[in-house]
This record gives C-alpha cells, sequence and structure tokens, in this order.
C-alpha cells in the first residue's frame, strides 16, 4: 500500500530542518513554500556586487542541531571575533573573552566599561551557565532581562554600556522585556560558541542545509489556500491528500489555512542600512555596538573585514542597523554620527541599500519548556517555528526535528 505523503507547510528553517528527518527516515513528504527560494526569514542578496543579508544576523557555532545539518565546509563560515567594541561618552571602549582572547581579555580588564566587581560576576555567570542544561535554563525563576542584570548585582555602567546594547541588538527589544530564560540560554550559546557568518550571506544556511533533498519533494511559488480533513487544498483548486500536516509559518499565517484557529504574535522588527565605504572604517573582526543616549542606530558590522569577497574589490561593506521603529534619523543623520565615529572619510560612504523589516522576531516575553503543538481540533496537524521554541535560528531547526519527531511517532501507531 503506497505511503501518504506527510504535507510541510512552509520552507523556512523549521520546514526544511522538519524534512530533512523525515527523508533521513525514508518517510515520504512535500514541502509547499510560496515564494521563489527556501529560507524564510534568512535570505540574502546581491546588490551591485555586494553580499547583503536581509537583517543582520550571525550563526553561533554552539548551535549544536543546526551545525549537525550543514555541510561546513560548503559554506565557508567565518567568525567575528569574540568580544565587542562600544562607542560611549565618544570614546571607542573594548569588550573581549579572557578565554578565548587573553590579550582582549587584559584589555578589557582596564576598560572603563564596568567595575573589577562586574567582571568577576561576568565570568561567575560564564562558568555556572556552562554548566547547565538548556532545559534546566527553560526552567528557571523569570523575569524580564532588565530586571534579570539588576538582581545578579552587576552596575548600572555595564548594564547600559554593554548589557543592553548588545542584547538590544540580538533581541531587537528596546526595553529588555524579553524572557531572562532566554537571555540566559543565549549568554551561554555566546560563551561557547562563536558567532560566524558564510562566504556568500546567510542565505546560505537554509540553502545548505535543503541541499540533500529531493527536488521533485519540493514545490516552491505554491501557495496553500485551505485544509479539509486530510485534504490540502491550494491555491488555483489542485488539492494534496496527505497522512500528516505540519505547518512550519508565521503563527498569525495558519489562521489563513484553518479559519477555526485565532492565533497571533507579537513581533520585534529591524532597519539596517549597507553602505559602501573606500576601506574599512577599523580593521577589527568585532561587532560595535552604540551606547551613546542618544543615537541613530543601534549596531555596526563591517562584514567585508571577515569574508572580503561580501564587497566589491578595493572596497567595504559596512552593516548598520537599529530596532524598527527607535529612531525617525535618516541616512544623512546616521551619518552624520558615523562621521563622529570615523571622521570625514564618512562623507565619501556611498547607501547600497535598506531593509526595514516589520516581522524579524517573534517578542518573547515568557519562554515555556517546549510542549506539544498539536491542534485540538485537527489531531493529524502540527505546528513549529521559532515561537514554538525560541527566535533564533537554533530554535527554529529545533521546532522542525519536534515536527518530524511527532510524524514520526505517529506513523508508528499507523
Amino acid at each position: 500500500m503506497n505511503q501518504k505523503p506527510v504535507a510541510i507547510v512552509g520552507g523556512g528553517l523549521s520546514g526544511i530542518a522538519c524534512a530533512r528527518v523525515l527523508h533521513e527516515k525514508n518517510i515520504p513528504f512535500v514541502l509547499f513554500e510560496k515564494s521563489s527560494i527556501l529560507g524564510g526569514r534568512v535570505q540574502s542578496e546581491n546588490v551591485q556586487g555586494y553580499v547583503l543579508d536581509k537583517g543582520f544576523q550571525v550563526l553561533l557555532t554552539s548551535y549544536e542541531k543546526t551545525m549537525s545539518l550543514l555541510d561546513l565546509s560548503s559554506i565557508q563560515l567565518k567568525a567575528f571575533d569574540p568580544g565587542a567594541i562600544i562607542r560611549s561618552r565618544d570614546h571607542f571602549h573594548e569588550i573581549s573573552d579572557p578565554f578565548r582572547d587573553p590579550w582582549g581579555g587584559l584589555r578589557t580588564l582596564f576598560s572603563s566599561v564596568g567595575s573589577l566587581g562586574d567582571k568577576l560576576l561576568t565570568l561567575k555567570q560564564r562558568i555556572e551557565l556552562q554548566e547547565k542544561k538548556d532545559h534546566e535554563i527553560f526552567n528557571e525563576e523569570e523575569y524580564n532581562s532588565h530586571e534579570y542584570f539588576r538582581r545578579r548585582g552587576f552596575s548600572a555602567s555595564i548594564v547600559e554600556e554593554f548589557y543592553e546594547p548588545f542584547f538590544r541588538g540580538v533581541f531587537l527589544d528596546q526595553d529588555l522585556s524579553t524572557s531572562s530564560r532566554y537571555l540566559r540560554y543565549l549568554l551561554k550559546k555566546f560563551s561557547l560558541g562563536k558567532a560566524c557568518i558564510p562566504k556568500l550571506g546567510m542565505s546560505q544556511i537554509p540553502l545548505n542545509m535543503a541541499k540533500p533533498l529531493p527536488s521533485e519533494s519540493i514545490r516552491l511559488n505554491t501557495s496553500v489556500s485551505h485544509i479539509e480533513g486530510q485534504n490540502l487544498f491550494l491555491e488555483g483548486g489542485e488539492h494534496f491528500e496527505f497522512s500528516h500536516l505540519v505547518l512550519a509559518i508565521e503563527f498569525d499565517a495558519i489562521g489563513k489555512i484553518i479559519p477555526s484557529i485565532d492565533l497571533s504574535i507579537r513581533w520585534n522588527g529591524t532597519e539596517c542600512f549597507y553602505f559602501e565605504a573606500p576601506r574599512a572604517p577599523r580593521s577589527e573582526k568585532k561587532i560595535f555596538l552604540n551606547a551613546e543616549y542618544v543615537r541613530s542606530f543601534d549596531l555596526l558590522a563591517i562584514p567585508s573585514n571577515i569574508h572580503p569577497s561580501q564587497a566589491k574589490e578595493e572596497k567595504a561593506l559596512v552593516s548598520v542597523s537599529r530596532i524598527q521603529g527607535s529612531s525617525s534619523r535618516d541616512e544623512k543623520e546616521i551619518k552624520d554620527e558615523l562621521q563622529t565615529w570615523f571622521g570625514d572619510e564618512v562623507d565619501q560612504w556611498k547607501l547600497i541599500h535598506s531593509y526595514s523589516i516589520s516581522k524579524a522576531l517573534p517578542q518573547i516575553d515568557h519562554l515555556k519548556p517546549p510542549e506539544s503543538r498539536v491542534l485540538p481540533e485537527h489531531p493529524f496537524a502540527f505546528i513549529c517555528g521559532d515561537y514554538t521554541r525560541h527566535p533564533s535560528i537554533e530554535g527554529a531547526v529545533e521546532s522542525g526535528y519536534d515536527a518530524a519527531t511527532w510524524v514520526i511517532e505517529q506513523q508508528k501507531k499507523i
């Protein structure tokens, strides 16, 4: 008897991860993606000879499930140096990890950002988190991230000049209302891994992950209309019979396919500006954090310092990001502030492209341990996505594993 395939709706990281696990178990599937390319919210494009990610992102090498699905030699990951360079009080200050960058750690010890007590607390926190399992962190007492730093005894100096600027950029959360559980999970992952970008942009992660999948099982440019029983109807009327259904799409998009379900989620957004520069304004391979009280952006990176091929020959690529809605300042005002950082050379910078992304990361005020995402009204359907775990690349991939594991268990009952 022919086995009905599993229908996977959504070709982002969650859908691809689910498909990979099913394929390895020889369970037939068809993945439906409405756009012309896989990847979901992880996308890159080549603009005027520059590799631009649609929103600044990095891949942490401590994301174990994600790394296990990648051909690392093919995507050519290279890492930012640990720590960050902070712009505060009109000066640059370096923060580094003494375990991976001893000389930078020594400079950090004498940095004016934070007290000696703060640095000892950071060391204690690092050791504590590395000894904890992820599930233990997800079951801890929970409050918002801002309250976490207060309770841990960190000074206002290191919170305002390092932790807040850093995690504003990670969470896209102006007030650090994000769950302390997720904060501690990421503190652990950053301490264990390196922050990397692929040679050809972040889109190489989902594309590389999907490479082993059979092409006949992936249908791009295919929009799903609705379901009736165990039939999936596509826009245009075609229908597809499935054994189980995995909805690997945005939470609020599920209600369009299953109208009886009223689902919604809040999002954090980002704006990213890419500039061409005649040369890199700094040679360091670090991320720059903007800790000034009045600012037009939050974070700066120079991707061409990591992968020179991401810029044109003898040019540099500079990425400037901010939380969507955090500032109304335009390109000129951003360059005016950058001029206070790097001087008159900024006059020669040219805007290549900018992105405004309203749905960059799901908000996560409360982080629960993973739970079943089976729909009570549709026991053959499972929801997955980073919002069911945590808003990260690894969270998306883990949720795809959750869906595949559920399908495998269901298939055993048939």
